[in-house]
């Protein structure tokens, strides 16, 4: 007969209570609430969280994302647009945060230990006019598909060209100009 694990919850501030049990599902969603889904809520959970976006390599070996640090350490992004690029992607696949401020990316770049970005919002726009970034709406931004292959094939140079010419999508071609005759 197997025991069925129980959890106690204690909470203090204006209302306070004290060793109360709960599932272990409550605990989870808690966390998840509390921590955003952080470390302590893979250990509740019984089935640990896989990647499945291609990145195996950044995932550690119980399945939880890696610290924003081991993930830029592993992706080594070589120029400041590739930086704002991977830490979109993070934030994308290991916060769950589709859509975010410039500050939002600078904020986790100070997480990595990396030195803070000189202009923040020139990079993200950079990274916008490259295609890595897209437009979200209220000021927001989110990483484009091309933004996606890119980091993923990180940090192989050779596959990072491949994927850029794969996905690159085509370019407003410029009108000639005609210029006038006899002038």
């Amino acid at each position: 007969m197997s025991k069925t694990p129980v959890y106690k919850l204690s909470l203090s501030g204006d209302i306070t209570i004290k060793d109360r049990d709960i599932s272990e599902e409550t605990a989870r969603q808690i966390i998840n609430l509390v921590m955003g889904g952080g470390a302590l809520g893979a250990t509740l959970n019984s089935n640990p969280p896989t990647t499945t976006n291609g990145d195996n390599q950044a995932a550690s070996a119980n399945g939880t994302a890696p610290s924003p640090k081991v993930f830029m350490s592993q992706k080594r992004p070589s120029s400041e647009i590739e930086r704002m690029t991977c830490l979109a992607y993070y934030l994308a696949k290991h916060r769950d945060v589709h859509a975010f401020k410039t500050k939002d990316i600078s904020k986790l770049n100070l997480e990595t230990a990396l030195p803070p970005f000189s202009n923040a919002a020139v990079f993200a726009r950079n990274a916008t006019q490259a295609g890595y970034l897209a437009k979200a709406g209220g000021g927001q931004k989110q990483i484009t598909i091309l933004g996606e292959e890119m980091v993923k094939a990180l940090p192989d140079r050779e596959k990072v060209k491949a994927a850029i010419d794969a996905n690159k999508l085509p370019t407003k071609k410029q009108k000639k100009r005609r210029t006038k005759k006899g002038k």
